[in-house]
């Protein structure tokens, strides 16, 4: 049928318009294509997944970047492998708080501008700023935090914290001082003592009210008519260094009439000295804006770690393994340097003269017990310097290493460390310095110091060449006063007594048969050697006889196996004895 305007309908395009058709008409659904908002979250997870990824890559192996000091206690944020995770975590909150907000700002805004984009960023990295705050609050297992000048400080306004590390409950002041409660002003009836020093004098493993300060406070309530205000200024870890820039800093706020301080750290090895650490002025200022910052913080330790990884210039440790601090190997010890060398040491004492009225340099105590830890720590070039520096210029030292050796005190040091006292050491401390720089008449507790030339020595009654050397030493007291030593002869009717002085460090000397006891007491940095006579059954041979030439012909008796068995096939030989 024809008609109208239209033409004839081909069969190819009536095919066509059947293919396009569903029964009844509906046009057909497209293909399922994923939603873009589902790609972006995707592609969002996949960051956050890169960011932790490469964080715990490189907090597998650590290169630290001090070699002594508490921020790379393997229990601090700032440590490289705890910064690693956490910076991760600041930066998804902070990338993901941009992207979101980004998306937001494009959606709302009809004209969005270049300053929403600074804005949203400010306002993300905000974010990822109280996320970090707000974990360490949470989590917040070490009580230092890095500064720009004195390399880190106690965390201000602690309250009770409890310090896992190092043992007491901790309470800090607004400027990080412990136990601390007075303001900065000073009354005029106030006599102020500030204390400067390392985890010795701030009390590293005894409460607040056992340290060096809390006693020194309660001994001398008054002095010079006036109110007697103890000040704990040290901090663990620290130098002459830190303690000079504290004491004309925060400490010198305080106004004390007597600056009091001791410090074990300044020989100790690190890649850099203290004072090369810090920048110049512009950039000081500048960091004391930054190191306000835990993001920034974080993002520091993090960049500088691998980038010292990168170029090999530190040494690299297991993530959560303990620092090697003090004595290392003959590679890594040649790009070393002490922390502060011999004549800066000796000009921050000056410094510390001219801070107060008064100064006195305490001669910390050293634990001899641990030959291993003194040959390590323990810098005696720096000691004798320091007592005649005070010659020199007339300040008092407090020699509390001289006397607690003199007196041979026992249980004075926590076990097994070098430097901390316990707490009947800190009240040793305190008694001491209150003697000599405040009242004579304050008691000392515990044994008197005796004689430093007497040496202690061990004999055993029921041996009879250890009663023979005894007497033989009894005779001739001339050796003894030829090394300007004096004897104490202790007597012990069995070796287990003996034993037990020696192991506690009563004996300075004792009699034995070349084992591993006499290595010991060698090896221990306050004991006396006086000198061997000789192999003891020559002592025993030569005891009886003018020479061994008389032996010859003579019967000798020798006990199987014995030192003196073995010795006679030596120079026995050829007396036909």
């Amino acid at each position: 049928m024809t008609g109208g305007s239209e033409g004839p309908v081909s069969g190819t395009e009536a095919a066509g318009e059947a293919s396009d058709a569903l029964p009844g008409g509906e046009p057909p659904t497209p293909p399922a294509r994923p939603s873009r908002r589902w790609l972006a979250l995707a592609a969002l997870l996949v960051a956050n997944a890169g960011f932790v990824g490469v964080a715990w890559f490189f907090r597998q192996t650590v290169a630290p970047g001090w070699k002594k000091g508490p921020l790379i206690d393997p229990a601090s944020p700032y440590a490289p492998e705890n910064a690693m995770v956490l910076f991760a975590f600041a930066s998804c909150v902070v990338f993901d708080a941009y992207v979101l907000g980004l998306a937001w700002v494009r959606r709302r805004a009809a004209r969005p501008r270049a300053w929403m984009a600074f804005a949203v960023l400010v306002a993300s990295m905000g974010l990822g700023e109280a996320g970090l705050r707000g974990w360490l609050v949470a989590d917040m297992v070490t009580y230092f935090r890095p500064d720009p000048v004195l390399h880190w400080v106690v965390r201000p306004n602690l309250h009770d914290f409890d310090n896992l590390k190092g043992g007491g409950k901790l309470t800090t002041n607004a400027d990080g001082m412990r136990d601390v409660t007075v303001p900065r002003a000073k009354p005029a009836d106030a006599y102020r003592v500030l204390v400067l020093g390392d985890s010795s004098n701030f009390g590293h493993g005894v409460e607040g009210h056992e340290t060096l300060s809390s006693v020194l406070q309660r001994l001398v309530p008054t002095f010079d008519g006036k109110r007697v205000e103890v000040l704990n200024g040290a901090t663990p870890g620290w130098t002459t260094y830190q303690g000079l820039a504290f004491a004309r800093g925060t400490g010198g706020a305080y106004a004390p009439d007597l600056i009091l301080a001791g410090f074990n750290n300044d020989p100790g090895p690190d890649y850099l000295g203290d004072a090369a650490r810090v920048p110049g002025p512009a950039v000081r200022t500048l960091n004391s804006l930054l190191f306000r910052s835990e993001l920034y913080l974080l993002g520091r330790e993090v960049t500088l770690a691998m980038a010292r990884r990168a170029a090999g210039t530190a040494s690299v440790r297991q993530a959560g393994d303990e620092p090697v601090y003090g004595k290392l190997g003959d590679a890594e010890s040649k790009a070393l340097v002490p922390r502060i060398s011999l004549p800066e040491f000796l000009r921050n004492l000056e410094g510390l003269q001219a801070s107060a009225p008064r100064f006195a340099w305490i001669n910390m105590p050293v634990q001899r017990e641990l030959p291993d830890l003194v040959e390590r720590y323990v810098n005696p070039a720096y000691r004798a310097a320091a007592a005649k520096l005070a010659k020199e210029r007339g300040f008092p030292v407090v020699d509390v290493d001289a006397r607690w050796q003199a007196t041979r005190e026992r249980g004075l040091f926590q076990a097994g460390h070098v430097f901390h006292p316990n707490a009947t050491g800190h009240t040793r401390l305190a008694q001491q310095v209150a003697q000599e720089l405040f009242d004579a008449s304050v008691v000392i507790e515990g044994p008197a110091p005796r004689d430093p030339r007497t040496v202690t020595l061990g004999i055993s009654t029921l041996t009879p060449v250890h009663a023979h050397v005894a007497a033989v030493l009894a005779a001739h007291p001339e050796l003894a006063a030829a090394q300007g030593l004096v004897l104490d002869v202790r007597t012990y009717a069995s070796g287990k007594g003996q034993g037990e002085d020696v192991a506690n460090g009563t004996l300075d000397a004792f009699f034995t048969c070349e084992v591993p006891a006499i290595r010991m007491l060698e090896s221990r940095p306050d004991s006396f050697v006086v000198g061997s006579p000789g192999a003891l059954g020559r002592i025993a041979v030569v005891g009886r006889v003018p020479s061994l030439a008389e032996l010859r012909g003579k019967r000798v008796g020798v006990s199987p196996g014995s030192t003196p068995a073995m010795d006679w096939k030596t120079w026995g030989a050829g007396l036909g004895a």
